[in-house]
Order: structure tokens, then sequence, then C-alpha cells
């Protein structure tokens, strides 16, 4: 017996040792390249089942999943069916580009701690339901998308917005030229008692011309909300109340009573107390507004720059390669990309609302 006995089980024994010398060296070859062939199709079988990378920022990658979600969503943006979209390879590169920003924008908001917590997210999400639907019944993939809206806007109030600085005597010369834009509707304060049943008119209206208080009549008679005010309705402008009683309210003259008005709400007796034209407040009255907006113009006129900074401190890698084999998707999700509202609206942009 061999003094270098060997501890290979005999199923571990190579099954070369039977071939002639000549002709091993040509079978390990193929065997050492079968291997080779082998691995690289587990490789590429590995790799097919990652989504594609379209883009990646700062290591984060931009998928061409996420690219062509975004290219369905937004085809209504470029006129429609995406069949009259126009230049596709310009179309995706700017949707791209969005995504890109995007991106930036929520890693600037994680690095500064920001956050959205769910009560955040069902409040906005009802908001924008119109109160028609809880929070929490919109899609998880919508409520993800809505709760980077939410991120990026806090992302521009804090690191844009608050760092808007208001030099002494700034807004006071904003409201200079923009006074017309802080121009008051003409508003009227009035009284009001409302009857369900017509018969009881004649007996409201003859206490009313004794000359009892009207606020007390409209306690005693009203059926509207504001009775126990007085039948009091405050300050409104116009498109405020029904046109019936708009047009009435707008045109008596302070201190007369009107006769009955009939809306879907019933029978009214209007009295204007007070009436004030139409004009911009003084500036003290305006202060607090008016620096909102300056603030709001100025971090808007400042967005672009801000925005390009991000992107210069970021490192952007486009795969064009991969862009190019992505086509443009025929039909929008059934889900809409949500759409929380800008920061605030200038005194211009409010007119026109």
């Amino acid at each position: 017996m061999s003094g270098h006995s060997s501890n290979r089980r005999p199923d571990q024994a190579c099954f070369c040792r039977d071939i002639p010398a000549d002709s091993r060296s040509g079978l390990c070859f193929l065997c050492l390249l079968a291997g080779v062939l082998i691995l690289v199709f587990l490789t590429s079988c590995g790799e097919s089942t990652k989504p594609a990378t379209v883009a990646v920022v700062n290591g984060e990658a931009v998928t061409a999943a996420e690219l062509v979600e975004r290219l369905a969503s937004e085809s209504v943006r470029w006129g429609g069916p995406t069949t009259a979209m126009g230049n596709r390879d310009a179309v995706k590169e700017e949707v791209l580009q969005e995504l890109i920003q995007e991106k930036v924008m929520l890693q600037r908001a994680r690095a500064l701690s920001l956050s959205v917590t769910e009560e955040e997210l069902d409040r906005e999400a009802v908001s924008l339901a119109g109160g028609e639907r809880p929070g929490n019944a919109f899609p998880p993939s919508w409520r993800e998308s809505l709760r980077r809206q939410i991120l990026i806007r806090k992302l521009i109030q804090q690191d844009l917005y608050q760092a808007m600085i208001i030099a002494p005597g700034e807004a006071e010369a904003y409201y200079r030229k923009h006074r017309d834009s802080y121009r008051r509707e003409p508003r009227v304060r009035a009284l009001q008692i409302v009857l369900r049943d017509p018969r009881r008119i004649p007996a409201v209206r003859n206490r009313l011309k004794k000359g009892e208080d009207f606020g007390k009549v409209a306690r005693e008679e009203s059926v509207g909300p504001e009775a126990t005010r007085g039948g009091d309705l405050g300050f409104f402008s116009r498109g405020t109340l029904p046109d019936a009683i708009d047009r009435v309210a707008f045109s008596i003259p302070v201190g007369e009573i009107s006769p009955p008005i009939r809306t879907p709400y019933g029978y009214h007796i209007v009295k204007v107390l007070q009436r004030e034209e139409g004009k911009p407040p003084d500036y003290p009255a305006a202060r607090e507004q008016v620096i909102e907006d300056l603030r709001k113009a100025k971090a808007e006129a400042a967005y672009g720059a801000w925005m390009e900074a991000l992107r210069k401190s970021a490192k952007i890698e486009v795969r064009k390669g991969v862009l190019t084999k992505i086509r443009v998707p025929e039909n929008r999700p059934s889900t809409p990309k949500p759409e929380p509202p800008p920061l605030r609206s200038t005194p211009s942009e409010r007119r026109k609302q």
C-alpha cells in the first residue's frame, strides 16, 4: 500500500484518467469553453430581469419604466394622442430631463431631512379629490407620486422661498408698482330674512315698516343660518350670493329694505347696511400680502439659477442607447398624475382666477 493514500471518494475521481494523454488537453479546453459560455448565458439572463436604466443621478437610477409611465401620463401636455406628439425624440428627452430634475430635488430634500407624514399625504389627497374620497382610497402608486410632489414643494418652500430676503422699503415699492393688482372688488354688507312660507311675507314686512329692528325680526322669523346673528351676512362681493340677491343688494341705497326676492332657498328680504367701492387698500393694510407676493416673485425669478446649481453639483449620466429604444406609449394611464397647487398666487394671478 502506498504511503500517500488518497482521501478522494470513487465518485470524485477524475473522469479524464482513462482518456489518452494526447486527447486530454483538447477535452479540457472544450470543458473550459463550455463553462465560460454557461456563465455568460446565466449572467445575461440575470441582467435581462433587471429594469433598464435610462439615466443615473448620483448613483440613483431613472428606469425606462419610470420614463414610459411619465410619458403616458403627460401625453395630454403634448397635444393629445401620442401619434400627434410631434418630434418624439425631443419629447422623450424633455420628459427625461424633468425626471432627472425631480430626482435631484428629491435627493436635496432628503439631504435636508425633509419628509411627508401619512397625515399630510391623506390631507392633500382628500383636498385634490374635493373631499369626495378618503386619502387612503387612492392607489399606492398615485399616493407615492403625490408624496414626491409634496416633498418637492416643501423643498422649494424651505430652500428657496424662505431664503428670499426683503430689503427695507422694497415691499412698499413693489406695492406702489402693482397697486391696482390689490384693488378690492366692490362689496356690500347686508342683513337678510329668509322665509319659507310666502304667507309670512306681509306680516314680516309690516313689522319692518313699523320700525322694528331688522335684526330682532330676523332672529325671530328667518330660517337662514345667519338668523342667530340678526341676519347679518357680513361683507360680500358680487357672485357670492344667488344672482337675484346680488342684483338687488348692489343696486338699492344703503338703509333701504328690499321687496321680497325669490330664490330656490325661499323668499329673502334684504337690508343693505354698508357699501364699499372697489379700491386698493392702503399699504399698511396690504403689507403682509405684499411681502408674501414679493417673496414669491423673487423666488420664481431665482428658481432657474437654483435648479441649475443643484444639477451642476450632481453626477448625471444619460444612457442614450436605452433612451433611443424607448417607445412612447399609445395610451394614458387611468389614474392621472397628482398636481398639487403652486406655492402661492401673485395678485395678478388671483385676479385671473
